[in-house]
């Protein structure tokens, strides 16, 4: 399932370029998915961008004309720059590597990128440990002891409905 842009714009962002490395044209169908679930074509248009001649690259400038169809294009286009700068700079996208502009608005995913972008850890990544402490801060627990000054962290995690513990002293 596509990550939507309007929920998650820097996971959306990130798995197009992760899907637009795509040489062998093996997730063609989750390319189209994603197109589909992003862009707001009409009954009968053709979804696909260009992205799909360029290698693996991903141009701002043709995302902003595709996502701002049915979106105010100024909220898009300040957004992509946005979310562009976060995952430059998070070195998770980096400019094209055979382009000699050092501002080439060309961008393809890097190793780090895809990793984080497979694992569905990217988030934790770009937005820190207050991220991972409120997302995690739930499940888990400080047990004392009555009789010492002993205590154990306990950190639940749900796994097919069932609840397992690890302890940490």
């Amino acid at each position: 399932m596509a990550i939507n842009f309007d929920e998650d714009p820097c996971g959306a962002i990130l798995e197009y370029c992760y899907l637009m490395k795509d040489a062998n044209g093996q997730m063609k169908q989750t390319q189209k998915e994603w197109e589909e679930e992003n862009f707001q074509i009409e009954q009968g248009m053709f979804a696909h961008s260009m992205q799909h001649f360029w290698n693996g690259l991903v141009d701002i400038n043709v995302l902003i004309h595709q996502l701002s169809r049915d979106r105010d294009k100024k909220t898009v286009k300040r957004q992509l720059r946005r979310i562009f700068n976060i995952l430059e700079n998070k070195s998770l996208i980096e400019p094209d590597v055979e382009d000699d502009n050092p501002h080439s608005i060309l961008k393809q995913i890097t190793e780090l990128g895809e990793e984080l972008y497979a694992t569905g850890s990217y988030l934790e990544f770009i937005n820190g440990p207050k991220y991972i402490f409120d997302k995690w801060s739930p499940s888990v627990a400080k047990i004392y002891s009555k009789n010492s000054s002993e205590y154990w962290y306990w950190i639940f995690v749900l796994k097919n409905s069932n609840c397992h513990c690890k302890t940490r002293c």
